[in-house]
């Protein structure tokens, strides 16, 4: 979306760059594409040059010359140059002739750039000799401005001819006298201004004098450097020997040079290594600057030649810079406690829900996410642990442990009980349906760790299980399961899009019900209750709003409040939401499912947690659970009554009292209505729908671009493309739906058909919402909407709209 003060006339994109043309001669400085400040530079018009003889002022595809070789200037045949230095054609300089050093491109290129900023004021011609004229001004020094006062220029007052009297060409008979005695002083009857202009040209011829005597002094030679990836020195230093011999270089920067210090010395110069860990597995310092440790090899070398000053490096002060920034002894005394101090579970509970990311396993195998998910039970011993490392500075020596191996076995012995139980009811399990997933820090480690197996049958790892409609992969994230039911809802939406049969099948109506039936309720079955995160809940409702912009013939830059509202639907994530909000009431409803409930509001991270306290705000008050518990198993049936006792006695008295927990459905779904992304629908009055009888499928997607606003009138086409004309073809307005209906002059008779159609069936006329919106009977509104497609189909607006 491009956002600018001066109207456009086309915006094409070239590149990194965006070439606009504005309307008018007044150009902006800035634009705004995407939200985002853009400056506006002019465009330089490069040369026209044939690349087939290298001659400016025509294409390539008018050339009848003979092809030229452009680097050489030469008619030799296609291919590789074989010469060996390459020669101009136009300039007959040492360089190719399309290159842009060369003096006649920059010639060609300033006069296409005068040409083009002349507007065709000049002709080429014209703008050619303007930029060989300032060319070679440029090149002589001659400036091209002449002063009004022949004689007293600034050029000639800065060379010492200030007083310079002009050439008189009067004398006698025909003959001339000039006369130019210059004076190195004003007199009292010279004019003024010369002598201001000689004291200003005396300042400049010092202020000269003393830039050249600068300019002379001599230079201090710039150091010579080095920088070479080497990938290896050993193996590169006959290659660097050959190097030094060539030139000299005062320092030498080396990367990945892969050798240890004193191991590779070169003649006149000092060497320095980056300092890299000791290779001593008892040492466990980070950075380890003991002179008698091992180092491994350095990957950064620096070679200074000897006869350079070498200074050394004092770190001390940058060892001791919180003592330097600090010098407050009290200062000092709080940084001293403070690390010595031991963290608190608020900090230990604020650094795990501080990130949401996922990382990679460490050394020891543990990744963050399992820290975060760690139970709360666990909590106090990862801070003894944190604060143990803390105090000592010592990590726990880490190795493989047998807590894996634990846990499978403990796996396997519930398998093996879970098959017991079953095979004595008379069922068996199937070991070809059963899965098994593993999770481990290893990727290899599906190949190495024992398998389970059932009943003597080994269970292969898979890599991805599906359960209950839910695909989980060994990462243990919902990304899987997304990309699946995106795929599958893709696929079912070309089905129902194919019901259609083009006008001819079902109705748009039933093809919706028949992909909400399918793909919409899988996914609601699958993620309903599952915490997702915002990005991936909008890239399902994208899946679902493209399948019904399909099945309506609704373009892909429809609105999407105003869509979802004509087609009577609700976002995927708004319907999840209300039966994540009613699962939770029916939990309420007995006295275990409101443990679990209440429960459910400790844990704010999950997404059933998330709902329980969404659920708590919306019904504050707790349904009264009196249901009589379940009589545990007899041998004899039980006896059912269909009646309440005392229900039917007039005796009992009649309450009125309503309680908000008896409302909670019709409270949740006024909730989520008022979430949803359309206005009016979130105000509670929705727009009444098309009829669903009456209307084909062109006739019925027309209404609908109408309605929501995506017709494809000459205002919208410019404001979403930028090119074209907003213009209307009948008169000078902006092209508009509003304009066409009720203010353009050209459809005057086809309003008035249109207007008569609407007071026969009494409906008003006075705003575009009453036309596109009538509100009555079911056949007066199909009648009123054929009098609309017949307005637009008489003015030929019905297949470019």
């Amino acid at each position: 979306m491009l956002v600018c003060s001066v109207p456009l006339e086309s915006c094409v994109r070239r590149g990194n760059a965006v070439h606009i043309t504005f309307s008018g001669t007044v150009v902006p400085a800035e634009v705004h594409l995407y939200k985002q400040r853009r400056p506006v530079r002019a465009r330089l018009p490069r040369p026209l040059q044939c690349a087939r003889c290298g001659i400016y002022g025509h294409a390539t595809a008018t050339c009848a010359r003979d092809r030229r070789c452009l680097r050489c200037g030469k008619s030799h045949a296609e291919g590789p140059c074989p010469s060996e230095r390459p020669r101009c054609l136009n300039c007959q300089g040492t360089h190719a002739a399309n290159e842009p050093r060369c003096s006649s491109w920059q010639i060609q290129r300033q006069a296409a750039f005068l040409l083009a900023a002349s507007r065709g004021k000049l002709t080429r011609r014209q703008a050619l000799e303007r930029a060989q004229t300032a060319a070679k001004g440029k090149q002589s020094g001659v400036l091209a401005a002449t002063t009004t006062r022949p004689g007293h220029s600034f050029r000639d007052a800065l060379k010492g001819r200030a007083n310079a009297a002009p050439t008189s060409r009067t004398g006698p008979a025909g003959t001339s006298a000039s006369a130019s005695t210059p004076s190195s002083a004003p007199t009292s009857a010279d004019d003024p201004r010369d002598t201001v202009m000689a004291a200003l040209a005396a300042a400049l011829r010092a202020l000269l004098n003393s830039v050249d005597n600068m300019a002379s002094a001599p230079k201090k030679p710039r150091p010579r450097i080095l920088q070479w990836n080497v990938r290896s020195l050993r193996c590169r230093h006959p290659e660097l020997s050959l190097v030094l011999l060539q030139r000299e270089y005062d320092v030498l920067a080396f990367q990945e040079t892969r050798v240890r210090e004193g191991e590779l010395n070169l003649q006149g110069y000092v060497s320095y290594h980056a300092a890299t860990a000791c290779t001593l597995n008892a040492c466990h310092s980070h950075h380890c600057n003991s002179a008698s440790h091992v180092k491994g090899r350095s990957r950064a070398s620096l070679y200074v030649r000897a006869q350079l000053s070498q200074a050394a490096i004092d770190v001390r002060p940058e060892l001791f810079a919180p003592l330097r920034y600090f010098p407050t002894p009290a200062i000092v005394a709080e940084i001293a406690e403070l690390c010595t101090a031991d963290f608190t579970m608020r900090e230990l509970r604020s650094v795990l829900d501080s990130r949401k990311r996922r990382s990679a396993p460490g050394s020891d195998g543990i990744t963050y996410q399992m820290l975060r998910n760690i139970d709360s039970s666990l909590l106090p011993q990862l801070l003894a642990a944190y604060n143990t490392v803390w105090r000592t500075g010592e990590l726990p020596a880490s190795g493989p442990t047998s807590r894996g191996r634990e846990v499978r076995a403990s796996v396997q012995s519930y398998i093996n009980a879970v098959d017991y139980f079953v095979s004595g009811i008379g069922l068996e399990l199937s070991a070809e349906k059963t899965e098994a997933l593993l999770v481990h820090p290893n990727p290899l480690a599906r190949y190495q760790v024992a398998r389970l197996s059932l009943r003597g049958c080994q269970l292969p790892w898979q890599r991805r299980v599906r359960y209950l409609g839910l695909t989980i992969d060994h990462r243990l994230s919902w990304k899987p399961a997304i990309a699946e039911i995106r795929k599958g809802s893709r696929n079912i939406a070309r089905v129902a899009s194919c019901v259609l049969a083009g006008g001819k099948g079902c109705s748009p109506v039933l093809a919706l019900r028949l992909y909400n039936a399918v793909a919409t309720a899988r996914t609601l079955y699958s993620v309903q209750l599952v915490g997702l995160n915002p990005i991936q809940w909008e890239s399902l409702d994208v899946v679902h709003r493209g399948a019904v912009r399909r099945i309506f013939a609704l373009p892909r830059t429809s609105p999407v409040g105003p869509t979802l509202a004509e087609t009577n639907q609700l976002p995927l994530s708004l319907r999840a939401k209300a039966g994540a909000l009613r699962h939770v009431h029916r939990m309420h409803q007995t006295q275990q499912g409101q443990q679990l409930a209440i429960r459910l509001l400790s844990r704010p991270n999950s997404g059933m947690g998330r709902h329980a306290l969404e659920y708590a705000a919306l019904v504050p008050e707790m349904p009264h659970c009196g249901w009589l518990p379940i009589p545990p198993h007899r041998d004899r049936g039980l006896e059912i009554s269909t009646t309440v006792p005392g229900g039917h006695d007039p005796r009992t008295p009649f309450t009125t009292f309503v309680r908000v927990s008896d409302e909670a459905r019709l409270i949740i779904a006024r909730h989520v209505r008022s979430l949803h992304p359309d206005a009016r629908v979130a105000s509670g009055t929705p727009p009444r729908v098309l009829p669903r009888t009456g209307l084909n499928r062109r006739a019925r997607a027309f209404l609908l671009r109408l309605r929501i606003g995506c017709s494809r009138t000459a205002d919208r086409l410019f404001r979403l493309s930028g090119s074209g004309n907003p213009k209307c073809v009948q008169c000078p307005a902006d092209e508009t739906i509003d304009h066409i209906l009720l203010q353009c002059p050209g459809y005057d008779d086809h309003r008035r058909r249109l207007f008569g159609a609407f007071s026969r069936l009494g409906l008003p006329h006075l705003c575009l919402d009453e036309l596109l919106f009538p509100s009555a009977q079911h056949s007066k509104v199909l009648q009123a909407f054929y009098a609309l497609l017949d307005f637009f189909g008489d003015a030929d607006l019905f297949t470019r709209l």
